[in-house]
Formats: C-alpha cells, structure tokens, sequence
C-alpha cells in the first residue's frame, strides 16, 4: 500500500499554482511589450517626419532667403550701371559755380540756396516727364540786436563778465532762439541739483526755481530737455554752463535751441559756472544775477523744397528716363522679389505654427477686430515697393476706395488689379475686398482694424479682368503725395 505524505502534496500543491500563475502573467507581459514597442515606434516615426517638415521648411527659407539676396545683387547692378561719373560731376560743377556766385555758400536763407533750388526744378523740367512741385516752409531767424550782458552780485559786490565771439577770452556766450530779457534789478540765483535732467532734480532745488536764475550743468541730456524741464518749473531766465570735464569742455560754447523756445537763456564757461555754484552753495553767500539780452525781432524765412514725382508713381523714380532699357529688365526682377517676400512670410507663419501648435488665426472672429473704429489707416502696398498711408471712413464704398487707389498709385483703368487685406503685421490675410461696388468698408465690421495693410495684386484672370475694369470711373491726378521706398521691401 502507497502512502502519501501530507508535506509533498502541499509542495506539490504550490508548485501547480506558481505555474498556473506563470501561464496567467506572460500573456500580459507580451502584450504591454508589444504596446510599448508600437507605441515608441509610432512616436519615432512622428518625430522623423516633425523633423523632416522643420528641416524643409528652413531650407526653404533659407533657399528663399539666398534667392533673395542674388536678386537684390542683380538689382544694384542694373542700378549702379545707371548712374554716370560725367552726369554726377556736371551737377557737382554747376552747383560749386551757384555757390562762387553766391558769396560762397547754398545754406537756406541765401541766394545761392535759392539759385539751387531753381537749378533742379528747371533741369527736371527740361530731361524729364517727371511732375516737379515746389512748396516752402518757414523757419524762425535769429540775431542779437546788441551784445549780452551778465552780472553778477555776490553779498553786495559785483562782477561784470566778458562777452565775446571768440570763445576762448570769452566768459559767456549766447544761445541760438534765446528771448530777449532785462531783469534792470538784480534776480535770485539758484543751482540745480545734478545736471537738471528730471524732475526730481528741479524739485530738490533750493531755493525753488520759479520765478529765479537757474543754474544748470552740462551733462547727461541734450541742453532742449533741460530747457523744457526749466520752462515747466516756471524759471526766469537759464545759465548753462560747461561740466569741464576734458580741456575741450572749459570754455562756453554756442548752442541752439528748439525755435519754439521761449526761454532766455546764456551758456557759461566753466570757470563762470562752478564759481557760482559755489557761491550759492554757501549759506551765508547771496547770489544773485543781472541779464540783458536784446535779440532782433526778424520774420520767419521761407525754405524752398522740391517733390519729382513720376507718373507712375513706381519704380520709375529710381531710374533716369533716358535707360527704359533697364527699367523693362527690372520688372520681372521685381515680380520675384515680391514672390519670396511672400514666401518668407509664409515661412514665418509656419514656424510660429509649430512652436505654438495652434492655427493662426484668419482674424475674421469680431474678438481680434475693433468693430468701432471710424476711420481706418490702410498703409498700401503695390509690388512691395511703393508704400504710402491711405486714412478712410467706414462708410466709404468699394467703388470710391478703388478711385482713391488709382489716383494714389497712379494703376490705371485698363489695369486689373486685385485688392487683399493683411494684418498689421503682414503676415496674414484678413480678408479680400469684393467685388461689389456698393458695398461699404463698414460691411466688414467683424474684420476691421484701426491699422491695417491693403496689398494691391496684379489679376491675370479674365474673368477678374473683365470686372476690374469696371471699377474707378475717375481718372483725375491726385494732389502732392509722398512716396517713401522701404529697404525691407528691396
């Protein structure tokens, strides 16, 4: 008979279970394992083609970037071959001749100025079609009908200083637009702390400065900032004077003013000047100074200024008339110039699109427009090079905005065109004006910003090109306009 131990059933026992147990687990193991090898196979197969989409997109901006600079090379070759030494030094000989035959000087307020501007306004004229427009401003002059003086009274006893044009025996000098003063009785000095650049250094003087002579050193910011602060503080009359910190910065100098000034004002050597802050410095010291400055009372002059404008408007201000030759080879140079432009923006929207992993936004949510604004600055762009700032209502009409446009760019009739509008930044496109030519600007209240760019295309399309012509019934010049070319755009 076989007898069975209870101790060896029990081993048995466990040893049934733990291989139960085993067959259970393996299973589970080999399928977290087969999870986790699809799992980091998938996330490497993202991350190559994440990675193979950035490195396109950088070589195609930096493909963009190398085609851009080889064309702007091409550009300033056709440029640079359209100017002549003979024609540069003809103009340069006729302007030294105005200049012998007007006492040796162009400055504004002469006769020779006046002949310059009359020598480009006729030569214009006569070698181009250029529209030639001459206009004045009118600038202040400034004289002194006799010389400054300047006294001073230190606890009784006085001192008269030295005016003088050479500066290097002179004590004090005066300032260009300075008004004229005569205090006839002797009138508080007091020093400004520091160098009379903020606020808090005219409020900390002592005594105050209202009504009193303020001392101020040079330093630190411009001598206008300082007469402005000296102006809001209701001072009498400004002693500038030299900080001496090099042997060039002793001796008084002559400084001009903004031709607002209102201020009277004298500029002290620093010999002048610590001398008098010393004295004021002194508790037991009364300073004190006397002013006369006498300037002329003279009428603004005026100063000629001239505007060549083209009749297209364009490019064609970069070149002389007499090389359309070139300006045909620098059209199509252009229309790639404007493609890359755009490439490049939409290479830095894709960028910001991967760092952000959010779609930038078209902007038509009436949560990234001001739907109450009234009037609306447009900055137009035609090819990318001509730049200019078109404010209009709301209320204005599609038909009437492309009137201003023609007139503004000079695009005529026969040309199609297509009008986009971007963000102020340029790098998105708002929305594209329709083709209605009732519609009004306000129509697109849920997309309308305080700034925005309007971006003239030129249509190929027939269809664009049959209903674009329809549009702007007037072709009347515009006024004087301003063109500006933008480096960024070249």
């Amino acid at each position: 008979m076989i007898s069975i131990e209870p101790g060896h059933i029990e081993k048995d026992f466990k040893i049934y279970k733990n291989i139960k147990y085993i067959r259970f687990i393996l299973p589970i193991f080999g399928l977290i394992i087969v999870l986790g090898a699809i799992i980091l196979g998938l996330s490497i197969i993202t991350l190559v083609k994440v990675n193979n989409k950035v490195d396109r997109i950088i070589d195609k901006h930096h493909e963009s970037t190398s085609n851009a600079k080889a064309r702007q090379q091409s550009l300033n070759s056709i440029l640079s071959e359209s100017v002549r030494i003979e024609d540069a030094m003809s103009h340069l000989n006729e302007l030294q001749r105005i200049a012998k035959v007007s006492n040796g000087t162009r400055a504004i307020n002469t006769s020779g100025f006046n002949a310059t501007l009359d020598y480009i306004t006729n030569y214009l004229t006569a070698n181009t079609n250029y529209k030639v427009t001459k206009s004045f401003f009118f600038l202040r002059d400034f004289a002194l009908a006799n010389n400054p003086v300047l006294i001073s009274s230190v606890n009784g006893i006085t001192k008269n200083y030295t005016y003088s044009t050479q500066i290097s025996v002179a004590d004090f000098y005066h300032a260009v637009y300075s008004t004229s003063i005569n205090t006839n009785e002797f009138t508080q000095l007091t020093a400004i702390p520091n160098v009379g650049c903020s606020d808090d250094d005219w409020q900390k003087a002592n005594p105050s400065p209202a009504g009193r002579v303020a001392l101020v050193k040079r330093g630190t910011c411009p001598f206008r900032e300082k007469i402005a602060l000296a102006t809001k503080y209701n001072v009498k009359a400004v002693l500038l004077y030299n900080d001496g910190t090099s042997p060039d910065r002793v001796s008084p100098i002559e400084i001009t003013l903004a031709q607002e000034n209102s201020m009277p004002t004298l500029f002290l050597s620093f010999t002048v000047g610590q001398a008098l802050l010393n004295s004021t410095q002194n508790t037991r010291s009364n300073t004190r100074m006397k002013l006369l400055i006498e300037a002329k009372n003279i009428p603004d002059y005026p100063v000629g200024n001239i505007c060549a404008d083209t009749p297209s408007g364009m490019l064609k201000i970069l070149i002389s008339d007499y090389q359309k030759q070139n300006e045909e080879k620098m059209y199509p140079i252009v229309q790639e110039l404007v493609k890359a432009q755009r490439e490049l923006r939409e290479v830095k929207g894709q960028l910001k699109n991967l760092q952000s992993h959010d779609t930038i936004s078209s902007s038509s949510s009436s949560d990234n427009c001001d739907s109450d604004v009234s009037t609306i600055s447009l900055f137009v762009q035609y090819n990318g090079f001509f730049n200019q700032l078109l404010d209009i209502q709301q209320t204005m009409t599609i038909e009437n905005l492309l009137v201003k446009i023609r007139q503004l760019t000079g695009i005529s009739n026969d040309r199609s065109i297509r009008l986009r509008v971007l963000s102020e930044d340029g790098l998105n496109t708002i929305f594209l004006i329709d083709k209605e030519l009732n519609r009004t600007i306000e129509s697109y209240n849920n997309c309308l910003k305080a700034r925005m760019i309007l971006n003239i295309e030129d249509s190929d399309d027939d269809d664009d090109r049959e209903k674009y012509l329809k549009w702007s019934k007037s072709t009347s010049s515009s006024s004087e306009r301003t063109y500006s070319f933008d480096e960024s755009d070249v």
